[in-house]
């Protein structure tokens, strides 16, 4: 049993700290969606494509999500936090799934030319791994919690996972960018013709 699920048997204290503990994550998770909507809701509608910024943001809730988890490890109402077998299972199908399907989400982002620079949207396959990659973590943090994981593992998380996944996604972009070249027919009104990008330190 570890420190999270001891306060019924420990006291008050314990008691206190275990349920400190669970309601963090409910902010964590509350801000995970409010930024996951922010990026879907600006990127289904197109956006300049900026090399710099799809590798930094993603970065941004990983920090955080670090940070909540170095938190919780320094606070000393929680005691020692111990991950046992249903943990490092919750975390490695957690792992497993950011990087699958932010792989694949990669390669559905629709990069095109507009005023003379790439830009890129979210398609609806796009959106709908995003729906099921929500769906999948909600499910998987349901069971961890269930099973006895700790809210590090099942909550606290999100955050951290979420960059993960949205940093792979941008990294295939990135790769397959420079070679989404298409002049063998012509651009369609609803998908443009696709062309080598023109970045800003070179010339086409």
């Amino acid at each position: 049993m570890h420190p999270y699920h001891v306060g019924i048997l420990a006291g008050p204290t314990s008691a206190a700290a275990a349920g400190g503990a669970d309601a963090a994550a409910t902010p964590t998770v509350a801000i995970t969606l409010v930024i996951l909507l922010l990026i879907v809701a600006k990127r289904v509608r197109g956006q300049r494509l900026r090399p710099h910024k799809l590798i930094i943001l993603p970065l941004i809730p990983m920090l955080m999500g670090a940070g909540e988890a170095i938190s919780l490890f320094a606070d000393p109402r929680l005691g020692p936090i111990r991950l046992h077998g249903i943990d490092y299972l919750v975390l490695a199908v957690d792992l497993a799934l950011s990087i699958a399907i932010g792989s694949v989400r990669g390669f559905t982002v629709r990069v095109y030319p507009k005023d003379g620079v790439t830009w890129y949207r979210y398609g609806p396959m796009t959106v709908l791994l995003w729906c099921l990659s929500i769906t999948l973590r909600i499910a998987l943090g349901i069971y961890g919690s269930h099973r006895g994981a700790t809210p590090l593992v099942t909550s606290d998380s999100v955050l951290v996972m979420l960059g993960l996944t949205l940093l792979i996604q941008n990294v295939i972009v990135l790769a397959v960018v420079p070679s989404a070249v298409r002049t063998d027919s012509p651009p369609t009104s609803s998908e443009p013709r696709l062309q080598r990008p023109r970045w800003p330190s070179s010339q086409s």
